[in-house]
């Protein structure tokens, strides 16, 4: 019974993460179980660490306090439709209008540079992202599985790879908390590049 559980999850997962948009694909695809849930204490070494602060990466620009105040007010939306799996057309509409106004605060210029791994120092996307919204039809699909449900979504750039993980966990576990936690965390490995002629 669990093997089918962990069979369904992995078909509906392969076939999300084939059809991401932007990414020039690679043959390499593996699945793990994990017998732990991401400790609030930040020591679960199977998880992507949100923020790094030791990373070289981090901006140096100062913020504008209105793009705070956007930001803070997408990522409350993206939580209260549960990363847009649950969200209205008028939700989807405010997103897309916050995400606009962003964009015209961004001081970075052509943040794809160096995806692709070609020689430039700075790359602006290299490190671990966390999804926080979609409106992609493959991803908020997963949504639909009776099964599993989607934990944490992220995607590592280290050009010129890109690796994109789903962890799932199954629906009956937050519904018998006694239950050991259980995690299937699935990996596809693909090669990124910098899309021509797009935002």
């Amino acid at each position: 019974q669990s093997r089918s559980l962990l069979c369904a999850g992995f078909l509906l997962l392969v076939s999300f993460l084939m059809s991401a948009d932007g990414f020039q694909h690679a043959p390499s695809i593996k699945a793990r179980p994990i017998t732990r849930l991401h400790s609030d204490a930040g020591t679960d070494d199977y998880a992507p660490s949100d923020c790094d602060d030791s990373s070289e990466m981090l901006s140096t620009t100062p913020t504008p306090p209105e793009a705070e105040v956007l930001k803070s007010k997408l990522l409350n939306l993206c939580a209260s439709y549960d990363r847009g799996y649950g969200s209205t057309p008028s939700a989807r509409r405010r997103v897309d209008d916050i995400v606009t106004e962003l964009t015209d605060l961004n001081p970075t210029m052509d943040g794809a540079r160096g995806i692709d791994g070609t020689g430039t120092a700075s790359v602006p996307l290299e490190g671990i992202w966390r999804m926080v919204w979609t409106a992609a039809f493959d991803v908020l699909s997963l949504g639909a599985n009776p099964l599993l449900a989607c934990a944490a979504i992220y995607q590592k750039i280290d050009p010129p790879t890109a690796v994109n993980i789903i962890d799932l966990v199954p629906r009956i576990q937050s519904l018998l908390p006694g239950l050991p936690p259980n995690v299937l965390r699935a990996e596809v490995t693909t090669t990124a590049y910098s899309r021509v002629n797009m935002p």
